[in-house]
């Protein structure tokens, strides 16, 4: 059921953001193991960004400075939006637009 939930936040974010394009969902685990990257959106067919990352410095580097803006942002509900940037939806899952 958390995915349902989470899947209509993610639609009604996107609606009334559609000027973002591509968005991806980046979630970095407390232990920092690997970083999970997705890929929202219909212009996602030819994304050359892949699914899993070992670090943040394997990331692209327009990614990891969109998460650093990010980082500053409160994890606490609601998140703010920063244009061209992204969102920090918790302490471990970004938005970053493309």
């Amino acid at each position: 059921m958390m995915w349902g939930i989470r899947m209509t936040a993610v639609v009604s974010m996107l609606h009334n953001n559609p000027s973002e394009g591509i968005v991806y969902s980046i979630n970095i685990p407390k232990d920092r193991k690997y970083i999970n990257v997705v890929c929202i959106g219909m212009e996602c067919v030819d994304n050359t960004i892949k699914g899993c990352y070992h670090s943040l410095n394997d990331l692209p580097d327009w990614i990891q400075e969109r998460i650093a803006i990010l980082m500053l942002c409160d994890p606490d509900p609601p998140p703010t939006d920063i244009k061209g940037i992204g969102r920090r939806l918790s302490e471990f899952t970004f938005w970053v637009y493309g």
